[in-house]
């Protein structure tokens, strides 16, 4: 287990692996798994799967009880009207609870989440909606993290030149209009 690893004292102190469990979350129950591997329920929705030497707790969001403690998972539920239910349900505890949980539920609120909506499209709209709130520094920081490609992109020639001289934009252009120099020629060998 990586984490056991990561968070240990050291590499030659390891804790134990008693103080460690394995989770599965999943929006529908596994179809398959049950029939190829020992799996047993433990509560609604919550089952152990032995893997190997291990065992598995898979958590089925979509079959847990719809009380306020399991809000959060019902978020990820296969089912409209529990993901419905979680939306509604769950309070923010924290100033920090993460920016995807924070989307999710203005989502949820509003007309709802057209699917498929993938974590691109995620991270896409979060910073258009976020944009304004980004101080000049940071703004400039994530600016300079894109390739100058990006940076330019849909910019009329006029920006993308803004700055260089003409006889750089000639020199530039000579260069890019000589085409590939021919190899030197061989002398030839007299008869």
């Amino acid at each position: 287990m990586a984490y056991r690893k990561v968070v240990s004292p050291t590499p030659s102190e390891l804790l134990s692996e008693g103080q460690f469990r394995l989770f599965a979350v999943c929006a529908r129950r596994p179809q398959n798994l049950p029939r190829e591997v020992p799996w047993q329920e433990r509560g609604p929705g919550v089952y152990d799967c032995l893997w190997g030497t291990d065992t598995v707790r898979v958590v089925v969001a979509g079959e847990l009880p719809r009380e306020v403690h399991n809000a959060p998972l019902h978020l990820f539920s296969a089912s409209p009207v529990v993901v419905g239910f979680g939306g509604g349900a769950y309070r923010r505890r924290s100033e920090d609870t993460s920016r995807l949980l924070d989307q999710l539920f203005r989502q949820f609120r509003g007309e709802g989440l057209i699917m498929p909506y993938t974590m691109a499209d995620f991270r896409r709209d979060y910073v258009k909606e976020h944009l304004s709130e980004l101080t000049p520094q940071e703004l400039a920081e994530a600016l300079q993290a894109l390739p100058a490609e990006a940076r330019l992109a849909g910019l009329p020639a006029e920006a993308r030149l803004a700055g260089l001289s003409l006889e750089e934009i000639r020199e530039y252009l000579d260069r890019a209009t000589a085409g590939p120099k021919a190899p030197p020629r061989k002398p030839r060998r007299k008869k």
